[in-house]
């Protein structure tokens, strides 16, 4: 498997559509037209890390923490995986799971490099693996550096990386204790250090006339980030007998800082605590066929992401005159330069799910409860500090029937919810607002039908057909302010748009060397009720109907093939 990026990883996942914006650590993640708005990071995609969520209360994703030289496999949910995952994660769910020093004993060294042509090298990435096993425990190390040029002016990054993971697992008689009475714990260390610099955007002309040119303004800025983070954790579980089923619960810690010159210099300082409990106990009534088996999964999530955020102009990336505080003696603000605003962003999830199957039908039934607050101090006009929270219950349910061994068929109808991130929502298109606060959730609800099956012991075949209605869609678009220097990006709601699509995808085993992988999409997304407005001919703003027009950012129809061969 590719180590470089993510976006290699999925490129053959229908309904998946991961691009890189500035270079290989800067993914740009949408599925089923979720999350398509978003200019850098992930949203609308719940993304999680062995289970652990690593998206932050507010639906944005950061990617950098992730090295898929030390995954194992990932797992995709296509649709809003409500019950299990988070309400707000509508567009879908990314898994990466991690290899254990079990899996990978011994030290292990690649290599990687490439360029645009025999004269230069544009891409070196060295990945060092060591682990091992020994009794109860197993240990992995893992580290990374990745120095990568893109073909344009003002893109070179810089990525290095570091993972550490501890497992202990209860024994018995020298061996692991059985699945009803195991215990395990595991910890796990992360660091991340990213150097990127932004060339921007071109527009038509200037892209068909010097493609690896860079926007001006970004190159005597000198934009980019610089961004640090540590991220450490605990996880553990506990097998309660045949009647009590087991418990799972993590607890996390994040650190990150951020320099980040762009047409302000931008210094954050944040952290993160999250935990989270899990419950999974199963029943079994009857014999035989008329058997009914049942399986429950309860769980409760809790999250708080908070920090500062200090602001400088920028004179060529570097820190000129601070942004000037209120004098406030009672919330003792006197000094520059000062933290422009303060940030809280709590969070929690509660969820319960039930698999109910008799015979060949398989009947799941669930929801999640979702709450997140935005408590925005501003430090420099402090009658404007916001509190804010959004909620919403978000069920799910799905019928599967097993035709026979290898097929079967399933319907599913789903609501899901999508908040607006901290910077979507603080980029306020009036000056005298910190905050826009016109600005809400989007909320989707989803209807499905698909097949899978497993043709002749060589072909595994999987289609889906859905059709989502949303309300409240995420667009972008950039306003021109008096007074302000720089063009601002804001975001508002759409009205209400459609998504319709089908998803195919083909696994064929060629041989017991090679593998053939083809996957189709077709994603019809449609604006039908949104009204916004242009800029005239005379200046001034002008009203127009962009119903029937499609979604953008999502292309219609998408193909993948590839052979692997081993």
């Amino acid at each position: 498997t590719s180590t470089v990026s993510l976006t290699e990883a999925l490129r053959t996942v229908p309904g998946v559509v991961a691009g890189n914006l500035f270079g290989g650590d800067d993914v740009r993640l949408s599925i089923r037209g979720s999350g398509a708005r978003g200019g850098f990071g992930v949203r609308g995609v719940g993304m999680l890390l062995d289970g652990v969520p690593i998206t932050e209360p507010d639906g944005q994703t950061r990617l950098d923490q992730l090295d898929l030289g030390a995954a194992r496999s990932i797992e995709i949910v296509r649709g809003p995986g409500s019950a299990m995952y988070g309400g707000a994660a509508s567009g879908g769910v990314v898994n990466v799971i991690t290899k254990s020093g079990r899996e990978m004993q011994g030290v292990s060294l690649r290599l990687t490099g490439g360029g645009f042509g025999f004269d230069s090298v544009n891409l070196r990435k060295m990945d060092l693996q060591a682990g091992g096993a020994r009794g109860a425990f197993d240990a992995l190390v893992q580290a990374s550096y990745t120095d990568l040029a893109g073909m344009r002016v003002q893109n070179a990054n810089t990525m290095q990386r570091a993972n550490a993971r501890l497992n202990w697992v209860r024994q018995v008689d020298g061996r692991p204790a059985p699945a009803t009475h195991a215990t395990r714990i595991g910890l796990d260390f992360s660091y991340s250090d990213l150097d990127m610099q932004i060339p921007g955007s071109l527009n038509d002309a200037g892209w068909r006339n010097e493609p690896w040119a860079a926007d001006p303004l970004n190159v005597t800025g000198a934009y980019a980030r610089r961004e640090q983070r540590y991220r450490a954790g605990l996880r553990a579980s506990q097998g309660l007998g045949d009647r009590f089923g087991s418990l799972d619960a993590f607890v996390f810690g994040t650190a990150r800082t951020i320099d980040h010159p762009i047409f302000r210099v931008v210094d954050q300082n944040t952290h993160r605590v999250q935990g989270g409990l899990r419950h999974a106990i199963g029943f079994r009534a009857g014999s035989g066929d008329q058997a009914i088996t049942t399986r429950l999964n309860t769980g409760l999530d809790v999250d708080r992401w908070y920090g500062d955020s200090r602001q400088w102009t920028n004179v060529a990336g570097a820190q000129g005159r601070s942004t000037p505080c209120v004098n406030d003696p009672v919330r003792n603000i006197r000094s520059l330069p000062c933290t422009n605003q303060y940030i809280v962003l709590p969070s929690v999830g509660l969820f319960s799910s039930a698999d109910i199957t008799r015979g060949r039908a398989t009947l799941t039934a669930g929801a999640r409860y979702d709450r997140v607050s935005y408590d925005i101090d501003d430090r420099i006009r402090p009658s404007q500090s916001v509190q804010q929270s959004f909620d919403q219950v978000s069920p799910r349910v799905a019928l599967r029937y097993d035709l026979r061994p290898g097929t079967s068929v399933y319907t599913s109808v789903a609501r899901g919810f999508e908040v607006p991130t901290n910077s979507e929502l603080t980029a306020s298109p009036d000056t005298l607002r910190g905050i826009n606060t016109d600005l809400q959730p989007s909320s989707l609800v989803n209807y499905e039908i698909g097949a899978r099956t497993l043709l002749a012991n060589r072909v595994l075949f999987d289609a889906a057909l859905y059709r989502t209605n949303v309300s409240g869609e995420f667009l972008s678009r950039t306003v021109v302010i008096p007074g302000v220097q720089f063009p601002r990006t804001v975001f508002e709601n759409v009205g209400r748009s459609r998504r319709t699509g089908l998803e195919a995808s083909a696994t064929t085993f060629l041989g017991p060397r090679a593998d053939l992988v083809t996957s189709y999409t077709l994603s019809d997304f449609v604006l039908t009720r949104f009204t916004g407005t242009e800029v005239g001919p005379d200046g001034r703003p002008v009203a127009r109907d962009y119903a029937g027009n499609l979604l953008p950012g999502v292309p219609r129809h998408r193909g993948a093939l590839e052979l692997r061969l081993r």
